[in-house]
């Protein structure tokens, strides 16, 4: 049994299995990164199959959660690249904008050159930006519909429980985060944002009409892929970035009542008056109709300025 033991063929064996525990994390790191790029290719061709496979190879390499919360930390980062990158290019053409010569007392006066560069060159980029919402709203929904149906073969738990909620949850709040910095960051961005605010809102319920868009499409075409995702089931998410310009949304709000009391009040400046004449009475009506008509795309906005509005025309 001893000369077996130290025989040359059981030596040799032990080097050969030796040789192979080396290259197995070698091989595992290969593995890893061919499904990484894999995934990556499933999600931006929305192609539940593939991200599927890719998925299956993560649990198998017992990295399933972690990889999933790298993808999420990647988004974060792109998505803060994004954001920094729209505010220093919309921050030197202001700049460029604020350059050249003053005339004596004009320091105190608003700067329509400096806001006419942001409002060109903010939005564009803004849009781009809420593009961006769109396509990752997209690539959630491909990982959702495979994850609340796959299920692990040993646990047969889904996977969805496996990876949980949080890193996901993580991702929205720092968008959310990141959004709010930003809106707050710089007068001249405040500024434009405040009073150009329906058309930020309008690009945050567009993105989040995806959902409830590629729902109505894949049961149109009687698709077995559809996860059944809508845009309730992204209502939190919604939530979150629609929160993180609630400062603006109050802003653009008391803007708007202070231009419709301006209206009623100016209906009442004539003492010799008791009540405004009709002229007078359809300039406040039609005032009042400018502020309702710029909001009534969203229910909770139109809300807001409807409540105050009808209180005004009860003086008329």
């Amino acid at each position: 049994m001893y000369r077996l033991l130290i025989s040359k063929d059981d030596l040799k064996r032990i080097r050969i299995i030796q040789d192979e525990v080396h290259s197995i994390p070698k091989r595992r790191a290969e593995c890893l990164k061919e499904s990484q790029k894999l995934f990556l290719i499933g999600l931006e061709n929305k192609d539940e199959k593939q991200v599927t496979f890719a998925l299956q190879c993560f649990r198998n390499m017992n990295a399933l959660k972690e990889q999933v919360r790298l993808y999420m930390d990647d988004i974060s980062a792109e998505f803060e690249g994004m954001l920094n990158q729209i505010f220093e290019s919309t921050a030197r053409s202001t700049y460029t904008s604020s350059e050249g010569k003053t005339i004596p007392g004009s320091a105190s006066l608003p700067n329509i050159s400096v806001a006419s560069a942001v409002q060109s060159s903010l939005w564009p980029h803004m849009n781009d930006l809420f593009e961006f919402v769109k396509d990752l709203l997209k690539k959630m929904i491909v990982l959702h519909g495979v994850t609340q149906r796959k299920r692990d073969t040993v646990s047969h738990k889904l996977w969805s429980d496996l990876i949980g909620h949080d890193d996901e949850d993580r991702l929205w709040r720092a968008l959310a985060y990141l959004l709010q910095q930003k809106f707050s960051d710089h007068t001249a961005f405040r500024l434009t944002f405040q009073s150009n605010y329906p058309q930020l809102l309008r690009m945050i319920n567009s993105a989040f009409l995806v959902p409830n868009q590629l729902a109505m499409t894949t049961s149109a075409i009687g698709s077995s892929d559809s996860s059944g995702l809508t845009r309730d089931s992204f209502y939190e998410q919604y939530k979150l970035l629609r929160k993180s310009a609630l400062v603006l949304e109050n802003a653009f709000v008391a803007k708007s009542l202070s231009r419709m009391f301006s209206s009623v009040e100016s209906a009442f400046e004539d003492s010799s008056k008791r009540i405004p004449d009709e002229a007078t009475t359809e300039i406040v009506v039609k005032s009042l109709s400018i502020e309702l008509s710029a909001v009534e795309f969203d229910g909770e906005l139109f809300s807001q300025v409807f409540i105050f509005s009808d209180i005004f025309s009860t003086f008329l």
